[in-house]
């Protein structure tokens, strides 16, 4: 039984909704189910009734649902406890999970020499997620893509720019349009597109495939969630389906993974901004230090 797994099962309870409660902790609505199915495993007992609509718990959910409460609510304190206490020695920093972001790595170069004192715990994650992390504090600072989404609770999170990101198209090495420098967009409103699932990233699903394709939505979209171990690209290796990435926009392309090529998009060139979010840069003197060099890098 792991405790993300009692937030999941929380959310469900409260929720009565599996999609109302997958948009709620931002995952998937089929890796919640899945979720909710391992820890009945681990328990031993069904704890959901999956018949009803609204969804109901069983007699052995309802047991378990004041523990689950106690549990996540000592489990956040512990954490408030726990970042009070460290406050000034560690800075929790978002980063995208996949790409690389030289600005942002210079900075963080920068206050490793400044401040050798200050713990850096780097968490790869997407945007929506690191957004609201930090507007609920287990993040200090994070680097997002814009559009931004803001969380409904708390207020507008401070942004600074730091770059462009341009976005590129992964495709298998064997394919038809990988023979192209450029990819033409009508052709790739032809191909099938892996996408993170639209309710992780609405406004951002939305200005990338107008980005990319010259329109907001797109024919053939295939919704992936587990992206972080790779599973996109193994996917797109074994074809036909196409995904797309952000790279540095003043580099070349970077290296793909065997079986893939890399393609740019015919111009105007999709660009997207990215920056640094934060809440408070009062919250601990480390998050003003590099809020402080962000805004100097910035201003240059």
């Amino acid at each position: 039984m792991e405790l993300r797994q009692l937030r999941y099962f929380l959310a469900v309870a409260e929720e009565g909704h599996f999609g109302r409660a997958a948009e709620r902790v931002r995952i998937a609505q089929p890796g919640l189910s899945q979720q909710i199915k391992a820890l009945e495993r681990s328990l031993g007992v069904v704890l959901i009734d999956r018949e009803n609509r609204p969804v109901r718990l069983t007699a052995a959910g309802e047991r378990l649902l004041p523990w689950a409460r106690t549990i996540i609510e000592a489990a956040d304190r512990a954490g408030d406890v726990s970042r009070e206490a460290t406050a000034t020695d560690i800075l929790r920093v978002g980063i995208p999970a996949m790409g690389r972001y030289p600005e942002f790595s210079e900075i963080i170069s920068r206050f490793r020499e400044q401040a050798p004192e200050v713990e850096l715990q780097v968490v790869p994650s997407t945007t929506p997620a690191m957004l609201d992390a930090v507007m609920r504090r287990s993040l200090d600072v994070a680097v997002v893509h814009q559009p931004i989404e803001i969380p409904e609770h708390g207020e507008s999170p401070s942004y600074v720019p730091l770059g462009w990101r341009e976005l590129i198209v992964a495709l298998p090495e064997d394919h038809p349009l990988g023979s192209l420098d450029a990819l033409p967009r009508d052709a790739l409103l032809e191909e099938q597109f892996l996408s993170w699932p639209d309710p992780l990233w609405p406004r951002q699903a939305a200005h990338w495939r107008e980005l990319l394709f010259g329109t907001k939505t797109h024919p053939n979209v295939i919704e992936v969630f587990d992206a972080f171990d790779g599973t996109q690209l193994e996917l797109v290796r074994r074809g036909p389906a196409l995904t797309w990435f952000s790279a540095p926009a003043d580099e070349p392309l970077p290296a793909p993974p065997q079986g893939i090529v890399f393609r740019r998009v015919e111009d105007p060139r999709p660009l997207i901004e990215y920056g640094m979010v934060w809440a408070d840069p009062s919250v601990s003197p480390a998050t003003a230090r590099l809020v402080a060099l962000v805004t100097e890098a910035a201003g240059r």
